[in-house]
């Protein structure tokens, strides 16, 4: 969750104030989860959905900066690791997960993200209660772009019986709305592998 900022300037006359413009060089990943947590009573049961947590995977870590060209590349040279998110403490969205991450393309032919989810079984007619937990791979149709400086933003939600959908769009991180505003919004299919713990 550390972040890589950078500014350059050049000096033309002696004794000038120097101003520097910060840039980002990482990119901001954010996923919604909001649709995924739920309450709702099934057959005389009250259930309730909430997301534990979310992991970014196969991500390449590490940047190198080049000082000279002013330019940051993503090292594929090393293994890729297995990014948790953190969940934003603000109330005004407590179910948006992000991480700061290396340019790169994610999800290729594999899973993109994992998602651990809760879920909480009541009897209405008394008795006990009973939680389990749910693990979803997401799998995109195509990989996700992160890209320097900016914010890429997922919002998921279940279309059926564990069939998930994903809306994405990426702003520059500068001029991003905390308030979730989306803009460029392109669909994005993913692939569920369920697993029940």
């Amino acid at each position: 969750k550390n972040d890589l900022m950078t500014a350059v300037t050049e000096l033309n006359v002696a004794k000038q104030n120097v101003e520097l413009q910060f840039n980002h060089r990482m990119g901001l990943f954010l996923v919604d989860v909001s649709n995924l947590t739920s309450s709702k009573t099934v057959g005389g049961n009250t259930v309730s959905t909430t997301v534990k947590s979310v992991v970014v995977n196969n991500v390449y870590p590490t940047v190198n900066w080049n000082y000279a060209t002013n330019t940051v590349t993503t090292s594929t040279t090393g293994s890729a690791i297995d990014v948790a998110m953190g969940l934003n403490s603000s109330s005004n969205n407590n179910n948006l997960y992000w991480a700061i991450i290396p340019a790169q393309t994610l999800g290729n032919n594999n899973a993109l993200l994992t998602i651990t989810i809760s879920e909480t079984t009541t009897p209405t007619s008394g008795g006990d209660t009973t939680t389990t937990e749910k693990i979803f791979d997401y799998i995109p149709a195509s990989g996700l772009t992160i890209t320097e400086n900016n914010v890429t933003k997922l919002i998921l939600k279940f279309a059926g019986n564990y069939e998930v959908s994903a809306t994405a769009s990426i702003n520059n991180w500068t001029n991003f709305d905390a308030t979730g505003q989306e803009i460029d919004v392109a669909e994005y299919a993913l692939i569920p592998t369920v697993y029940d713990t």
